[in-house]
């Protein structure tokens, strides 16, 4: 090895592959991106071959990350049906009692004002009557 070469440390395949995946994703993302207009008729009538080569985009895209695999276990292990749908299930309860909270507590809230609008509506009415003299 001569004085000249310089060392840098060897990335591991792991690293490169998601670097690889990162810039793929990132240009066939900007192709989409151009190619919407062509696909959702914004720009032109809608062609077929647009078309085609927008789900052959996505597709890819897809493959890329590998969506069309099953989900793995942090041991690498492949998720069963019965274990997606029942983690998919405790991601559906918790979301609904999350929204639920949310919604009673925004009710809750647009009530108080309306009770208060209310009450400084009647106050204001009745102020506004002229009072009888005795």
């Amino acid at each position: 090895m001569s004085d000249l070469e310089l060392l840098y440390p060897s990335p591991s395949h792991d690293e490169v592959s998601e670097d690889v995946r990162r810039f793929t994703a990132s240009a066939l993302r900007g192709f989409l991106d151009d190619l919407r207009p062509y696909v959702d008729g914004t720009a032109d009538d809608v062609s077929p071959a647009h078309g085609q080569l927008f789900l052959a985009a996505l597709k890819e895209l897809g493959r890329l990350y590998q969506t069309h695999r099953p989900p793995r276990t942090p041991d690498g292990e492949t998720f069963t049906a019965e274990e997606v749908a029942r983690r998919l299930e405790l991601v559906v309860a918790e979301t609904e009692a999350r929204v639920r909270a949310e919604v009673v507590a925004e009710l809750e809230a647009s009530s108080r004002v309306s009770v208060e609008q209310g009450r400084d509506r009647v106050v204001a009415a009745l102020e506004a009557l002229p009072r009888k003299q005795l």
